[in-house]
């Protein structure tokens, strides 16, 4: 059997004519006025010219097609073994290359419809498979190919596809996806894949952790990491704005363009890692950004909070009672939302106590007093130090605080504690919530911290 094949390229290059297909396809320069051509889509130059008008890359009409011409013989056709034709089976043996060029160089080269001839002794079927990349854009906007390029293309070619890792030929299959759709889809489908390479289960801050760690993946200088860090928030930025405020996207084709860059990068320097796992990789990143000294410390914990509800069986109306009762006195729900006491530690230590919930750290108190601060967790007896400088309490200023914390308040089984407690939990700007009932232990504070 005489197996023909012709597509007709769009956002082509002439240097396309470098590359060594597969499976018996090659890469030719042709004008579109081409009896041949006219021949095989059975097309008018009028109704030709009409049709592929934007793949041709010069006034004289000239396009790069992709096209095969061998022979395999019927019995060979009929002893293998495919749950499908044997014309999908040769498009998707083209679609496959067409996608790796795709993924090397920064093009957009995609082709519109399959045209085929099978001719056996008996009878000859002709047809045209429309192929689901008609709906990219056809720019026409040129690009070339490198020696590197051209080496890199061969070897993806030569490998395995899909790719040896799994996880990563799932971020590509979002990558080849973006080429699909206009420039504002494609940027939520090429953040949605960042989220897929840098995230999991972060569940805060993640615009800020998403800059970072592509930043010093993707970064090979301290300029570079801060422009891309930048740019990487501004996508996200822009990303969220268009899904959950409807607002339009300007300027998207420079974002997408340098999106699709980075991921290439990511795709290429990975694929074929099968040792690699998103959790592996993820901690390499992690241990990156905590080395990196262009980023202030950020306190996010990646584990899930707990989930419990301090108002249940009256809680919140007894928050609500030590909320507006002497001694706490309400500085008003600003920004900060604070409410402090003011105590007696003994020792010339007189201090404000204070909770300070605008933040994504963990549950914790504040110590304040003249030339002193120090910082409690709410959960467990521990110092908490998230970019202050702290002080030590000595073992009588221990003693004297946890006395005050389990005294019980205004007559109620209720103390300063369970306050402070529901006072954190209440607030929608905390993260992590804290567990009723689990009153730390504070006397085990050493003076030496």
């Amino acid at each position: 059997m005489e197996v023909k094949t012709c597509s007709i390229m769009y956002n082509a290059s002439v240097d396309l004519l470098k590359i060594n297909l597969q499976d018996n396809y090659k890469f030719k320069k042709r004008f579109l006025s081409e009896q041949t051509l006219l021949t095989f889509f059975d097309e008018t130059p009028m109704g030709l010219r009409r049709k592929y008008q934007q793949a041709c890359l010069d006034e004289d009409l000239t396009i790069i097609t992709v096209e095969s011409d061998f022979n395999v013989s019927e019995q060979e056709i009929s002893e293998l073994d495919y749950e499908q034709p044997f014309e999908l089976k040769l498009l998707k043996q083209l679609d496959r290359q067409i996608r790796l060029i795709r993924l090397v160089c920064d093009c957009t080269l995609h082709f519109s419809e399959f045209r085929y001839t099978l001719t056996s002794s008996e009878n000859r079927t002709i047809g045209t498979i429309p192929h689901i990349d008609r709906v990219i854009w056809k720019t026409n906007e040129p690009f070339s190919i490198n020696d590197s390029q051209l080496d890199l293309i061969q070897n993806c070619f030569a490998n395995r596809y899909p790719f040896i890792n799994d996880w990563v030929y799932k971020v590509y299959d979002f990558f080849d996806s973006s080429f699909l759709f206009n420039d504002e889809k494609a940027l939520v489908i090429l953040i949605t894949a960042f989220e897929m390479v840098f995230l999991k289960r972060d569940r805060c801050q993640k615009k800020e952790i998403l800059a970072r760690r592509s930043a010093v993946y993707f970064g090979n200088s301290d300029e570079e990491i801060k422009e891309i860090y930048k740019k990487m928030k501004l996508c996200y930025s822009t990303r969220s704005n268009y899904v959950h405020e409807g607002k339009s996207i300007q300027n998207s084709d420079n974002e997408v363009h340098f999106l699709r860059n980075l991921l290439r990068k990511f795709i290429l320097n990975n694929k074929d890692n099968h040792l690699l796992t998103k959790n592996s990789f993820k901690q390499a990143q992690i241990s990156k950004v905590k080395n990196c000294l262009l980023f202030p410390p950020i306190t996010c914990l990646e584990e899930p909070p707990i989930n419990t509800n301090p108002y249940s069986e009256g809680k919140f109306q007894l928050w609500w009672h030590h909320l507006f009762a002497k001694p706490i006195q309400h500085i008003g729900f600003n920004d900060l939302r604070k409410f402090y006491w003011n105590i007696d530690l003994g020792d010339n230590l007189t201090v404000d106590v204070y909770i300070d919930e605008w933040s994504y750290l963990r549950p914790h108190f504040h110590l304040i007093g003249e030339n002193f601060h120090t910082i409690l967790r709410l959960d467990k007896p521990k110092y908490y130090n998230h970019g202050y400088s702290i002080g030590f309490l000595n073992n009588n200023q221990v003693t004297n605080l946890y006395e005050w914390i389990y005294a019980h308040y205004k007559n109620t089984s209720d103390n300063a504690w369970n306050t402070m407690a529901a006072h954190w939990n209440f607030s929608k700007n905390t993260y992590y919530k804290v567990k009723s009932g689990l009153f730390p232990n504070y006397k085990e504070l050493l003076s030496n911290g």
